[in-house]
């Protein structure tokens, strides 16, 4: 797998969304992807997730290896 695989399944929400959770167990819900970067920097701009109850926005980054 490469990175730009993992972008297009995130880009195209090819996952079970309903079954993402932080490692303490929190709910995690992708309200909106972000928009897919082609350049440097992020992956994917201006994304929303809600953890719990918290509406988190910001940039997303992911990698194969950590």
């Amino acid at each position: 797998m490469n990175e730009e695989f993992l972008h297009y399944i995130w880009k195209h929400a090819l996952f079970d969304r309903s079954a993402l959770r932080t490692t303490e167990g929190k709910a995690i819900e992708v309200v909106h992807a972000g928009t897919h970067n082609h350049d440097a920097g992020p992956a994917f701009f201006n994304a929303k997730l809600r953890i719990d109850d918290t509406l988190w926005a910001g940039n997303v980054e992911g990698h194969i290896n950590s």
